[in-house]
Formats: C-alpha cells, sequence, structure tokens
C-alpha cells in the first residue's frame, strides 16, 4: 500500500504538544490547551475528556478515549479555540510555524487574525 493512513486524533495532538512545547514550553502549552479545552468543552463535551497533569517534572496528557479511533472533529474545535491565544501570545509565530506540518495545517483556521 503506498498511501499511509491518517494518524489518529490522539497521534495528531501528541505532535501538536511536541510543536508546541518545542516552540513555547511545556508550561505555556499546558496552560494554553487546558484553557482552549476548558472554552470548547462548552461545544463539545468530550474535551472534558483530556486532562493534563503535572505529576512530578514532566507534565503528562490523557486524550480521550474516542481519540484512538475518531475524533477529529473534537481536536479541530481544540485547535480552533487554541489559535486565537496562540496568535495574542506569539502573533502569527507559531501558527506560521504550525501550518508547515500537514496533520496539523489542516486544523487551523484560515483567517491569520487567528479567529
Amino acid at each position: 500500500m503506498t498511501d499511509q493512513e491518517p494518524p489518529t486524533t490522539a497521534a495528531a495532538f501528541h505532535l501538536l504538544w511536541e510543536n508546541l512545547s518545542d516552540l513555547i514550553g511545556t508550561s505555556a502549552t499546558a496552560t494554553l490547551v487546558r484553557k482552549a479545552a476548558k472554552h470548547a468543552a462548552t461545544h463539545v463535551p468530550s474535551l472534558a475528556g483530556l486532562k493534563i497533569t503535572k505529576p512530578a517534572f514532566e507534565y503528562e496528557f490523557v486524550v480521550p478515549i474516542s481519540w484512538n479511533d475518531d475524533g477529529a472533529d473534537d481536536l479541530r474545535v481544540l485547535v480552533q479555540a487554541l489559535q486565537p491565544l496562540l496568535v495574542e501570545l506569539t502573533g502569527m509565530i507559531v501558527v506560521h510555524r504550525l501550518r508547515t506540518i500537514p496533520v496539523l495545517a489542516t486544523l487551523l483556521v484560515e483567517d491569520d487574525r487567528g479567529s
């Protein structure tokens, strides 16, 4: 088979987390993702299943179980809630970087203001 299957939503979130952590650090990533998830959970209740903790020195996350099979729409809503926060914090720098990653680019809002 020549075509690769798209990553699971859990894998796409992991990719988002790793790239954001590289760019803005794990503390800022955790804070912004938590805030975006809390806001987005009012529209997508399954996002309440996204748990981000820091039991020791490193942040850990647990994604909703549905993200192992599906959940792409949930992740899209999360990223669209996250994008304006990233723009407010960094201008378009982080958003432009995320757009270079095909899996993540499809989740971002096209409007360059992030809203």
